[in-house]
């Protein structure tokens, strides 16, 4: 996992990289120490919630850059 999460890292600096292990009985805060990825998810569950964070996040982000339309009051 780590030497692919590595390499994803040297073609992508910018992505965010969630790991996925299910998992039950595993320590996800260790895991993601261990792998170096960004998240860790345990159930399908949590990568389903991670990922709508994560658009949610990236779309309030965009909205945020976006060029406000200049309206000239008539």
């Amino acid at each position: 996992m780590r030497y692919s999460i590595r390499r994803l890292r040297r073609r992508l600096p910018e992505a965010k990289i969630a790991l996925g292990c299910w998992l039950a009985d595993v320590d996800a805060a260790m895991l993601r120490e261990t792998a170096k990825s960004d998240v860790v998810a345990t159930t399908l569950r949590d990568a389903v919630k991670l990922c709508l964070d994560a658009a949610r996040e990236s779309a309030a982000t965009t909205d945020a850059k976006a060029p406000k339309a200049n309206v000239d009051a008539a």
